[in-house]
């Protein structure tokens, strides 16, 4: 096994919707082989985009990657500029095994998710590679009898050490449930990207605190009439986490709270008309909750179609640090998970389950960073 950012399986085009890691790797090859350095220029989206005949979706998601891991710089308008070359480690014979990346042929599906999806694919290949493991990426489909099978053949290969699930939609307790039902208890497994389970070896991502602080930011600039809009993508938990850290900071102020403020997009519901109900409704908001970036991207496009400017008209927050990847004339006020960090703290996870570090099962919540745009206004 080559142990170089180059050479890992999931960097493979043939890996359904990773079309984005491959670019990343062509980059990394150009960046590396061609003796660029630091403070060249690589070019601009359209450039690249023609270049590589790809969408400027594909090339902004590869370049999203590349800068989150500290090999690029990018200039609005001038371009993508070396800030680090990436450096070849050499072959090691060392191999102690393969760690199985389960993650879902649906993910991801979206340019925002899949920056945040790929640096955590990224930072758990770079954290296992360090280690001398290997990592294969496998893609379930929805079928729960052929996803079962997949796993329990893996199970019996010699070389696995290990499985890390990495849903890029949060995993309810019961789905992580199902997936340890697959395993024999003597096979590490994490999951990465649950929210707030408490279920043994789960990496979460902390939504709970993180939505009270976005709230309390909101109540703190003087909003009262603050609409939360939560996607008909949401589990009924992960709403409930909304809705409870919603109704506890305005609780906490001793403030009443506005049923009416609260939205939840049913099944096949667009985010256009959740979003344009919200805001055209007898009570109009002075701010928005948006419990993700695609929600916080409809909300920038409705409120400019209804003429409202952001913060001026009306103040905006959002949950997930893939809205810190939203192109908008403001910056936008978000909550970042930091995916590198919630992916790193599960990679760590199971390399000290593989090797016997850790015995007790255990769960972890990786806490965010409020990052404060321009986004919301003080009344």
């Amino acid at each position: 096994m080559s142990h170089d950012p180059f050479s890992s399986p999931l960097w493979s085009s043939k890996r359904p919707n990773l079309r984005y890691a491959e670019l990343a790797r062509t980059l990394l090859n150009q960046i590396t082989l061609s003796g660029m350095q630091p403070g060249e220029r690589l070019g601009t989206e359209d450039e690249l985009a023609r270049k590589h005949r790809v969408s400027r979706v594909t090339v902004r998601a590869a370049l999203s990657i590349l800068e989150q891991d500290g090999y690029i710089d990018r200039k609005r308008a001038l371009g993508t500029f070396i800030k680090q070359v990436p450096r070849r480690q050499p072959a090691t014979d060392s191999e102690q095994g393969t760690v199985v990346f389960v993650c879902h042929s649906g993910e991801p599906t979206h340019p925002y998710e899949n920056a945040g999806f790929m640096t955590m694919l990224h930072t758990i290949e770079r954290v296992l590679r360090d280690e001398g493991l290997n990592l294969q990426i496998v893609v379930l489909e929805n079928d729960s009898t052929l996803n079962r099978k997949r796993i329990e053949h893996l199970v019996h290969r010699p070389d696995v050490r290990g499985f890390c699930f990495v849903p890029i939609w949060s995993a309810s307790l019961e789905e992580y449930e199902e997936y340890r039902s697959w395993l024999p208890k003597d096979i590490p497994c994490v999951l990465c990207n649950g929210y707030d389970l408490g279920a043994p070896n789960c990496v979460a991502r902390a939504m709970s605190s993180g939505c009270h602080e976005l709230m309390d930011l909101l109540i703190n600039r003087g909003h009262r009439d603050i609409a939360l809009l939560s996607g008909p993508m949401f589990s009924p938990q992960e709403y409930a986490i909304h809705a409870g850290s919603y109704i506890a900071a305005f609780q906490a102020k001793g403030l009443p709270v506005e049923r009416a403020f609260l939205y939840k997009g049913y099944p096949g519901e667009s985010l256009q008309t959740l979003v344009h109900a919200a805001l055209t409704s007898r009570l109009r908001p002075t701010a928005v909750f948006a419990s993700d970036a695609r929600i916080c991207a409809t909300v920038l496009s409705v409120a400019a179609e209804l003429g409202l400017s952001i913060p001026d008209d009306l103040s905006l927050v959002g949950y997930g640090d893939n809205v810190l990847h939203i192109h908008s004339r403001v910056p936008i006020t978000a909550y970042a998970v930091q995916n590198d960090r919630l992916a790193e703290s599960a990679a760590r996870l199971l390399v000290d389950l593989i090797h016997g570090k850790k015995t007790d099962a255990e769960s972890r919540v990786v806490p965010g960073k409020l990052i404060e745009g321009q986004s919301v206004r003080t009344l």
